[in-house]
C-alpha cells in the first residue's frame, strides 16, 4: 500500500453570517492544507498522483473572500470541497484525507 501526502496554505478572508461572536465580523486566516492518499498500485507514470494537479484545488482560495465560494466558510465546509474537488481529479484513489486548519490549535478532517 502507498501513501502520498502533500501540504500547503492560503491567505483568505471570511466571515460566519449569524456566528454569536467575533468571527461573524470579516477577518483573515493562513489556512494550512493536509491531503493524504493511499493506494495499492501506482500509475502507469510511477505515481499514486500528480502533486501539482491537487495543489490547484485550494489555490483557487488564495487571497479570495472565502464567502463568495461559500454560504458559511467554516474549516469543515473548506475541508469538504477540496475533497470533493480531489475526488473529480483523483478518481482511482478511493482513500483520501483532507485536514484544514484555520489556525495552529484547530483543524478540520473529511474523509
Amino acid at each position: 500500500m502507498w501513501e502520498l501526502g502533500i501540504e500547503g496554505s492560503f491567505d483568505a478572508a471570511h466571515h460566519l453570517p449569524g456566528y454569536p461572536g467575533a468571527c461573524a465580523k470579516v477577518h483573515g486566516h493562513r489556512f494550512k492544507v493536509k491531503v493524504m492518499f493511499r493506494k495499492k498500485e501506482l500509475n502507469n507514470m510511477g505515481m499514486v498522483i500528480d502533486f501539482q494537479e491537487i495543489k490547484s484545488t485550494w489555490k483557487k482560495y488564495d487571497h479570495q473572500d472565502l464567502n463568495d465560494f461559500f454560504e458559511m466558510p467554516t474549516a469543515e465546509n473548506i475541508a469538504y470541497a477540496i475533497w470533493d474537488d480531489i475526488v473529480d481529479i483523483a478518481k482511482t484513489v478511493k482513500d483520501i484525507e483532507v485536514t484544514v486548519w484555520e489556525s495552529e490549535n484547530s483543524y478540520a478532517k473529511y474523509y
